[in-house]
């Protein structure tokens, strides 16, 4: 109820004028009633929220998590959850695993069972068919998994052993194949720091150089080669040390392709 600015009487809500002295009573300021009405109209409030949320976006721009929203990796949890999904990648993950293992137990078991007949073709079978799968796994980027990762080191390290097995008479001694193996460590882990390790399509991928594949391709036949001709034995340890060296190298780079991979599939899934 509004007060007579003259008398203070109090006057009536819609009365024009005091009754006790006649003087106009006050009207409301129209223009803050309409001011207040267009403050609180939907279309006024929207377009504040509109512009309060960019600002916001603006000052705290989402993080990057490195994931690609059309092709997100399901985490651990949404596969075990999902059985569908599950099913899936555990039909993926055997198939993989035959494949690769079928083909190594043809590889190695062949070899060592002609070896036991003739010790250098079945050698010259293994580099062959080792020299196979290593340059398929080479030849593109490839899927990576935990037995992608470590079967060309498996490969590398199982033809090897065989190999200084049928060549122990005339084998250099442990230590130098030691030193030999450490350098080829050392090296296998400076160079393997350049490989790329990378997200695509839903799958962490790698891409690696032929450089080590030929490498050892030239160690191995080498001293395949040198023992078929009956060289002496400084050039058969030569080809052995050299062997040792490579095969360790390759080690070491599918070593650290692993744990880059490791790394890689923790930041997808967080």
């Amino acid at each position: 109820m509004n007060e007579c600015s003259k008398c203070r009487a109090s006057i009536v809500p819609g009365n024009a004028f005091c009754t006790q002295c006649g003087t106009p009573s006050p009207q409301p300021a129209r223009h803050s009633v309409e001011a207040e009405s267009l403050r609180r109209s939907p279309l006024t409030m929207g377009f504040a929220k509109a512009m309060a949320s960019q600002a916001d976006t603006v000052n705290n721009p989402p993080r990057d998590t490195g994931r690609d929203s059309r092709h997100s990796a399901p985490s651990w949890k949404d596969i075990l959850r999902n059985p569908e999904l599950r099913s899936r990648v555990l039909r993926a993950l055997g198939w993989s695993l035959t494949i690769n293992v079928s083909l190594t137990t043809l590889i190695i078991g062949t070899g060592v069972w002609i070896s036991t007949y003739q010790p250098m073709l079945g050698l010259l079978w293994m580099f062959l068919g080792s020299f196979a799968m290593m340059a398929r796994t080479y030849s593109k980027p490839w899927k990576l998994m935990t037995v992608t990762c470590l079967l060309p080191a498996f490969a590398a390290s199982s033809s090897y052993a065989i190999q200084l097995w049928l060549f122990s008479e005339r084998m250099p001694q442990l230590q130098w194949i030691g030193i030999a193996a450490t350098v080829g460590l050392i090296v296998g882990l400076i160079r393997a720091r350049t490989h790329e390790i990378y997200y695509e399509n839903g799958q962490i991928m790698a891409r690696r150089t032929a450089a080590y594949l030929i490498i050892w391709a030239i160690a191995y036949l080498g001293t395949q080669l040198l023992g078929m001709i009956g060289a002496t034995t400084p050039l058969i340890h030569s080809g052995l040390l050299t062997g040792a060296f490579s095969t360790m190298m390759l080690t070491a780079v599918s070593l650290v392709i692993l744990m880059k991979f490791r790394h890689q599939q923790q930041t997808v899934l967080t």
